[in-house]
């Protein structure tokens, strides 16, 4: 069950909030993304009951246990592009693609996308304030744009290279500096990184929303590298002092507005089992 705060439950423009999540979770039926079965409304208290899904968080595994093998990596995301294919073709972006609302199910089955409260319908227009994790922000959305497919992709290409890396590229400082990084730098990729899977993190990373795929061609292509990576070992925890991301030449950087941002702390999700269930080929590190 997902609780409105009692304190949240006396501002009307919250309340209103928290129920066009539900109705957006209401109309969508996919195996990779959460179900929502009631709204419950009592005595004051709003809460979204939803599936249970026995399992933990992507972000809670990589903190834990560092980078994930390629080939696990690469299935991941795909099942997460299938999901962001389905939801656009409903009209209607994420905003909030990131590890910590990504759940894998301890029983193996399809990985679920979650927590849609920043989610919103595609209309166009741009938000008074930015509601936001600045690791996983597309350098557009920081410039002041409304969130778009595009920018889901943004952040799945950022979520890809964390899996991969067992940090995200422009982590590093205050969220400001983390927020300018992607308009002023490009992710490069680490030593050992498989070569065949940079080419989609690369894309998904562009600068220029036009130039990054959708969500279909992004779990092709996921798909089509998935042999070449089967039996790959995850790659080592990066150092703290790893280049991942270098300043882009001058007058290639995206434009970044100053606008209001307020950034969200990270999905929480109670780990209930330490085995990564369905990807046996895969013995998980530890």
């Amino acid at each position: 069950m997902k609780m409105l705060r009692p304190e949240a439950a006396e501002e009307p423009e919250l309340v209103r909030g928290f129920q066009e999540e539900y109705g957006l979770l209401a109309a969508i039926k996919h195996p990779s993304v959460v179900r929502p079965h009631r709204l419950v409304e009592s005595g004051g208290a709003l809460a979204i009951v939803m599936d249970l899904v026995d399992g933990e968080d992507l972000r809670r595994r990589v903190r834990r246990d560092g980078p994930v093998p390629p080939a696990i990596a690469a299935n991941i995301v795909a099942q997460v592009a299938d999901a962001l294919a389905y939801l656009h073709d409903q009209g209607i972006v994420h905003a909030d693609v990131k590890p910590g609302n990504l759940v894998v199910p301890a029983d193996g089955g399809a990985v679920r996308v979650v927590d849609f409260g920043v989610a919103r319908r595609m209309d166009g227009t741009p938000p008074v304030s930015i509601h936001a994790t600045p690791e996983y922000a597309a350098p557009e959305v920081v410039g002041g744009a409304a969130p778009s497919p595009t920018a889901d992709i943004y952040a799945l290409g950022i979520v890809l290279f964390e899996l991969l890396c067992g940090r995200s590229p422009f982590r590093g400082g205050g969220p400001l500096q983390v927020l300018r990084r992607h308009g002023m730098c490009a992710a490069v990729p680490p030593p050992g990184l498989p070569p065949v899977v940079w080419p989609v993190i690369e894309e998904c990373l562009s600068p220029d929303p036009a130039r990054r795929p959708d969500a279909r061609l992004v779990a092709a292509r996921l798909r089509g590298v998935e042999p070449a990576l089967d039996g790959a070992p995850p790659l080592p925890a990066l150092a703290a002092d790893q280049i991942t991301w270098w300043p882009r030449p001058a007058g290639a950087a995206a434009a970044v507005a100053k606008v209001t941002w307020v950034p969200l702390r990270a999905a929480r999700s109670r780990p209930l089992r330490r085995t990564w269930g369905g990807w046996s080929r895969f013995p998980w590190p530890g």
